[in-house]
């Protein structure tokens, strides 16, 4: 008796059928195969682009509207610090929100700062007396010229570094505390190391006469129009309140 042939077609159903079923997990949940590559739509969103006559109210964030007059200024310009517009170098009151862009730090602010800084380097210097006079044998007596030639080396290079190490972040301890800083002439920022240098080595003229230190740099910030000493001429650098 011959053996009955099943037809070709239901071999094909149950063929399917089983590697349908080997594609569902216990959960009868579809197993997706990982070594089929998915392809996703990516959204690439449009950037927008400003031009110099793009009015204000077109920038989608305050940081765009910064970025954008960020780009546009040049270095005879100074940005307002409120809406980011750039006025002239010499500008005090912003063109386009009219708010104060700097305000110069007073002569009395700028010499009261300086003798809170004064203080602190010359307790800075009784401590490197107190050092010299432990290191250097017979500092009162056969020694004194060398312990005070030491001396006034050492204060000498701890008042620029500490005026050269604080001004890199615009303000030294007076400063701070009579709420002013120094910055750049052009662009109100903060000063580099030259800048810091070189104002600060013409302190020696600032200071003159000594008998009546510090008149020199006064009567030069009370002519000046932004209240700068001979060092900011130099170094074109002003202090402004913070």
């Amino acid at each position: 008796m011959a053996a009955k042939e099943t037809p070709r077609s239901q071999v094909d159903d149950e063929v399917t059928g089983s590697k349908e079923s080997s594609r569902l997990n216990e959960n009868d949940d579809p197993v997706v195969d990982d070594s089929i590559p998915i392809v996703k739509d990516e959204i690439i969103p449009v950037k927008k682009t400003y031009d110099h006559e793009t009015p204000d109210n077109e920038f989608e964030t305050p940081y765009e509207r910064y970025e954008h007059y960020k780009n546009i200024q040049t270095w005879n310009n100074v940005q307002c610090p409120h809406c980011y517009t750039p006025n002239p170098r010499d500008a005090v009151y912003c063109q386009s929100c009219g708010k104060l862009i700097r305000e110069y730090a007073s002569t009395l602010s700028r010499v009261l700062a300086f003798i809170i800084d004064f203080i602190c380097i010359f307790l800075l210097s009784i401590v490197v007396a107190i050092i010299l006079a432990i290191v250097v044998p017979n500092s009162d007596t056969t020694n004194s010229d060398l312990f005070a030639i030491l001396w006034l080396t050492a204060s000498f290079i701890i008042t620029l570094i500490y005026f050269i190490a604080f001004e890199l972040e615009g303000q030294t301890t007076g400063k701070m505390i009579l709420k002013i800083k120094v910055v750049n002439e052009s662009d109100l920022k903060t000063i580099p190391v030259s800048k810091s240098i070189i104002r600060n080595l013409l302190f020696i003229i600032d200071l003159m006469p000594y008998l009546v230190p510090g008149m020199i740099g006064v009567i030069a910030m009370v002519a000046s129009e932004k209240n700068q000493r001979i060092g900011d001429m130099a170094s074109k650098t002003i202090v402004i309140k913070d």
